[in-house]
């Protein structure tokens, strides 16, 4: 067929091109997850602990009470140590909304960020019902790869460059 007459563009008809359809849901995954760390960096989370103790409350007094292996593995930690709480909430929210933005190392950070939605999900309760769907978004990035269309992951892949786990 004739280059003029194709009707397909050709980013859409490569081996990558099912992965398009990823993209919207990329963007919006990473950007949630950036914008809340920037919040978070801007109220203070960093050098108060006033923000990461009213989460923690709250998570306290859920009208769903999270399971017993939840408080004694996550929150009563973060109670006890709530700087390097907030330095790693504030941190991970940053970094992997990022990467999974700029389709970067994809499948490690929208898992890492399918983990916080769920941690997110069991500390909120059901009330909070986008957590699991953000949850769930990241974790179907990571398991599609979804990088590997106008991602970093793309140029990566694009120079055969042998990157573990994605």
């Amino acid at each position: 067929m004739a280059e003029e007459t194709r009707r397909v563009p050709q980013f859409l008809s490569g081996p990558t091109a099912p992965l398009a359809v990823l993209l919207p849901m990329r963007l919006l995954v990473g950007y949630v997850w950036l914008q809340a760390g920037v919040a978070k960096f801007y109220e203070g989370w960093l050098t108060s602990s006033d923000g990461l103790k009213a989460m923690l409350d709250r998570y306290k007094s859920a009208p769903v009470q999270a399971p017993d292996w939840y408080s004694s593995l996550l929150l009563e930690p973060a109670a006890n140590n709530l700087g390097v709480a907030a330095w790693i909430l504030v941190g991970a929210q940053l970094l992997f909304g990022l990467m999974v933005a700029a389709g970067a190392v994809t499948r490690v950070s929208a898992t890492a960020l399918g983990l916080m939605g769920i941690i997110w999900f069991l500390g909120e309760g059901p009330a909070r019902t986008e957590a699991l769907a953000f949850a769930l978004m990241a974790l179907t990035l990571a398991i599609s790869s979804a990088g590997r269309y106008l991602g970093v992951d793309a140029i990566f892949k694009a120079r055969n460059m042998q990157i573990p786990l994605f």
